[in-house]
């Protein structure tokens, strides 16, 4: 649904490409599709679905910066105080999906730079 004010233009993100979207993807996780629906809605109530209005390349900028930010996490989650207390094994299995969180994040990142190279390239007069 879109409805338009003098300064937004409001538009509802369609849920079912969105769940498409994420069988394409094999993304199959409860909790993500959870989290995701209520970021969805949590944004929907901050900023009013003002989405669509924003340049896409803004968005797939935001992704990427996002990307960054998972890497950031996990490297900074890695030398917190409390993984140091965790048993060996424990400790080897958290480092070890950490690394694996930081390696996807990293692929995330060159895919969003490539949407973003693309969508800046088809811009270009």
């Amino acid at each position: 649904m879109t409805t338009a004010t003098p300064d937004h233009t409001y538009v509802q993100p369609d849920r079912s490409r969105i769940g498409a979207l994420l069988a394409k993807a094999e993304a199959t996780c409860p909790i993500l599709r959870d989290q995701l629906a209520e970021r969805l809605d949590a944004g929907a109530a901050a900023y009013g679905n003002t989405w669509a209005a924003r340049p896409a390349t803004e968005l797939i900028a935001e992704a990427t910066e996002e990307a960054t930010d998972l890497a950031a996490w996990a490297a900074l989650a890695e030398q917190h105080p409390e993984l140091a207390a965790l048993d060996p094994l424990t400790r080897e299995s958290v480092e070890a999906h950490l690394v694996d969180a930081i390696r996807h994040s990293q692929r995330a990142h060159a895919h969003l730079a490539v949407v973003l190279s693309r969508l800046t390239a088809g811009n270009e007069t």
